[in-house]
């Protein structure tokens, strides 16, 4: 068994903020989906380096999904602006590591990526 020092830190408003997500989106616009907000679900739509994304995270768990979603309208998206978009999100999420929330802990993200997905996990690093 292994010692760690990390704790699930939710997207719950009071351990981490969720603005910055919706931040990313704003100058191309996004699109709530019918079920946002219910339930604690939060999801939308929106194109990010020119492929269309849907974004889900549920209140209160410390997981954040990113899907590139496929190509069902007949546009021609080359295989390396799927990447784009996946290093680019990565990249903006990773800019959470920065904070800090003055009380010595530091937020630490792990992720697991597939072909067109990107799962984040916000954990408490409490550097102890």
């Amino acid at each position: 068994m292994e010692k760690t020092t990390l704790w699930p830190c939710p997207l719950d408003e009071k351990n981490l903020m969720t603005d910055w997500i919706e931040e990313i989106f704003e100058d191309k616009g996004l699109l709530h989906t019918p079920n946002h907000g219910h339930k604690g679900v939060n999801q939308f739509i929106a194109f990010f380096e020119t492929r269309l994304v849907c974004v889900t995270w549920t209140f209160g768990t410390n997981q954040l999904t990113f899907n590139v979603l496929p190509d069902h309208f007949g546009a021609f998206y080359p295989e390396e602006k799927k990447s784009q978009a996946i290093e680019k999100f990565k990249e903006k999420v990773g800019e959470v590591e920065r904070y800090d929330n003055g009380s010595g802990s530091r937020i630490f993200i792990q992720y697991n990526e597939t072909n067109e997905r990107v799962d984040f996990f916000f954990y408490w690093d409490n550097c102890d």
